[in-house]
């Protein structure tokens, strides 16, 4: 399940046609909101309904900027070797903390 957002306008609490779109016409036919993110589209226009439901199919969801990153904050390896007569034997391990 996703969280897909749009923006009322006949406030009537249901996700109706024509309200999945977050473009805001600037007068020359262009669109104001050139990215198309619901993070700029709140930022021009401040009147906006925004209102969140629920969907099962993840294209129809809104994708949402949450400030985090893929990078890790501690990252490492380390190896073990040895050998016992004539038999040797390695292991490596690694690991990431955070992100």
């Amino acid at each position: 399940m996703w969280y897909q957002y749009y923006d009322d306008a006949n406030n009537n609490g249901i996700f109706d046609s024509g309200e999945d779109d977050f473009s805001i016409d600037d007068g020359n036919g262009g669109d104001a909101n050139s990215s198309g993110t619901l993070y700029e589209y709140r930022q021009l226009s401040s009147d906006a309904n925004i209102k969140r439901t629920i969907t099962k199919t993840w294209g129809n969801a809104t994708q949402v900027f949450n400030d985090k990153s893929f990078i890790p904050d501690v990252r490492g390896a380390f190896r073990i070797t040895g050998k016992i007569k004539s038999f040797d034997f390695s292991t490596q391990f690694t690991y990431s903390l955070g992100g």
